[in-house]
């Protein structure tokens, strides 16, 4: 089943919010909170997440023959300096899977990398995924590489390939 999503959520004023789909409005109210704005077309699910912790990052995925794509990462302070690592491996699964199975559909997706002991790892939902990471990786890990690339494959292997109206199969 998919759907259309259009919701607000309240949180304290200052927290980063992600969610599945675009920001479609952001407002401050008198009691101290921002009510986020959220909408997506074509979706199965929606999910959210919100801190005041996150450090927020945007990078711009392009390709010669897929639309672009904006890739927001919300990462934990803790875990800096690992950032690249997160938007390679995005860009790497948004390139591959779009060659090889289709372009995906949507112009935005959301990377989360979950709180330490928060009980996530990762996930996926319509154009957000959580990701994950350690305090100090080996240097030779996959993660987050490995994680990232497998939830943005859910992106098209259970996200998009039921919807006929999102997926148009490479030629």
């Amino acid at each position: 089943d998919f759907g259309s999503y259009d919701v607000r959520l309240t949180v304290p004023r200052g927290w980063t919010v992600g969610a599945t789909g675009r920001q479609v409005s952001q407002t401050d109210t008198d009691d101290g909170t921002t009510v986020h704005r959220y909408a997506q077309d074509d979706v199965h699910d929606f999910a959210w997440t919100t801190s005041p912790d996150f450090i927020e990052q945007v990078e711009r995925f392009e390709h010669p023959t897929l639309p672009p794509v904006t890739m927001r990462l919300l990462m934990q302070p803790e875990h800096r300096g690992q950032e690249d690592r997160h938007f390679a491996a995005t860009a790497a699964a948004l390139k591959y899977y779009g060659e090889w199975f289709g372009a995906y559909p949507y112009p935005q997706i959301t990377i989360v990398d979950p709180a330490w002991q928060s009980g996530s790892g990762g996930m996926e939902y319509p154009t957000l995924v959580s990701a994950g990471t350690r305090y100090f990786p080996p240097p030779r890990s996959l993660d987050p590489e490995d994680v990232v690339v497998h939830e943005t494959g859910h992106q098209f292997w259970y996200g998009m390939v039921g919807n006929n109206s999102t997926f148009a199969p490479a030629s």
